[in-house]
């Protein structure tokens, strides 16, 4: 297998599946104009994997992928990979743009790439439910359609960490073209290794296709490297021939939109895919994570008092607590205020009396106070439960 190195030649893909051209179905609709000040920006907002699949008016191919960020203010940063007519292709280079919510609800985007002398326009429709938006190129440059797809929607917990290993597991992909009657199935495995050249993982499966005259299912090998906004990009080789392909991660690491290329193409062509996880990963749902602060307030002798605060720094909320510690000086809790007192030898646990159990995320409860006996010394717990979760 060559080494990983994502530099394109002129042409693109062709195996695998086939070229994907559009087939000219008459010009998009002009664009509404951009507005001067920003308009509905928070309906778009995060970061989403981008493919525009396409082709000129001439029915010259042009693609673009990788990933978006929508500020929430109307502007656009990101990093694509960019294989555009006359230009060649670049690589996860950083772009630029802007968007504003149009007056009937669907959304214009203008995106300025480098090397390609005006801004490119598209019009998307945004699914709330989903979180995803679809659209198409409306500058009159180019039938394309474009695809939006939210990295993370809704949130998860813990956070996505992009990497090899998010990866990991068997993924199926549909790849199309109308362009020859190609149609592509890849049916493949990442081991979610970095040990490779550069850092690369491995990569494995099946290229079953079908061009019209005849249908093949040959085995393929390559690698892999996922970069940490979620792009992802590598070379697979069947058939004694070695593809680059790039794309991102989207859909809570569930799902990968790229595109792939062959150096053998005799023309500029490119096949845009979309996989999908044979097992899709679960979204973890939110979590319970705490703090305690305990405090003396007095000492006099051997007898002393003070209180804790319940800190919780999780993203799910308690409707009832029991907090535990364990004292190493002898001391004895006498009483307690606003919580029910249970001790044993230095073990003690204080639940909520019932009307004080809740406590939001982010929220905490400073209510609970306490008297003791201590002996000469009055040393501080060092190590606090809630509901038996450890706290930080």
């Amino acid at each position: 297998m060559r080494a990983l190195g994502f530099s394109f030649q002129k042409g693109l893909p062709l195996r695998l599946g086939a070229v994907l051209g559009l087939a000219a179905l008459g010009f998009a609709a002009p664009s509404q104009a951009h507005a001067a000040t920003c308009t509905g920006g928070a309906t778009l907002s995060g970061s989403f994997g981008v493919l525009v699949a396409g082709s000129t008016t001439t029915n010259v191919p042009k693609y673009l992928d990788g990933v978006l960020t929508f500020n929430g203010a109307c502007a656009i940063t990101g990093v694509l990979t960019v294989g555009e007519p006359n230009v060649t292709a670049q690589n996860f280079v950083t772009v630029s743009g802007s968007y504003n919510t149009n007056t009937d609800g669907t959304i214009a985007i203008s995106l300025t790439l480098p090397h390609v002398t005006a801004p490119e326009t598209y019009t998307v429709g945004y699914s709330q439910a989903f979180g995803e938006a679809l659209g198409q190129e409306d500058d009159s440059t180019a039938i394309a359609t474009i695809d939006l797809k939210p990295q993370v929607f809704p949130a998860t917990n813990p956070p996505v960490t992009y990497n090899n290993a998010a990866v990991k597991g068997t993924w199926t992909a549909s790849c199309s073209s109308t362009a020859g009657g190609f149609s592509d199935l890849n049916y493949f495995t990442f081991d979610g290794t970095s040990g490779g050249s550069g850092g690369a993982g491995n990569v494995s499966g099946v290229d079953d296709s079908n061009n019209s005259a005849r249908f093949y299912d040959e085995p393929y090998v390559g690698g892999y490297i996922v970069g940490s906004n979620g792009t992802i990009g590598g070379n697979v080789t069947v058939a004694g021939e070695t593809y680059a392909y790039t794309g991102v991660i989207d859909n809570n690491l569930n799902e990968i939109q790229y595109v792939y290329q062959t150096p053998n193409s005799a023309s500029t062509s490119f096949v845009n895919c979309t996989a999908k996880r044979v097992v899709p990963l679960a979204s973890a749902g939110p979590t319970f994570s705490c703090h305690v602060a305990y405090s003396v307030t007095s000492q006099l002798l051997t007898l002393f008092s003070g209180g804790i605060t319940i800190y919780n720094t999780g993203t799910a909320s308690i409707s009832s607590w029991t907090v535990s510690w364990t004292y190493s000086g002898g001391q004895v809790l006498t009483s307690v205020t606003n919580g029910s007192l249970s001790q044993s030898g230095g073990s003690v646990k204080i639940s909520n009396t019932g009307s004080n159990g809740t406590i939001a995320a982010g929220g905490s409860y400073s209510g609970v106070k306490f008297s003791g006996i201590s002996g000469l010394t009055n040393p501080a717990p060092t190590s606090f439960s809630v509901n038996g979760t450890t706290c930080s």
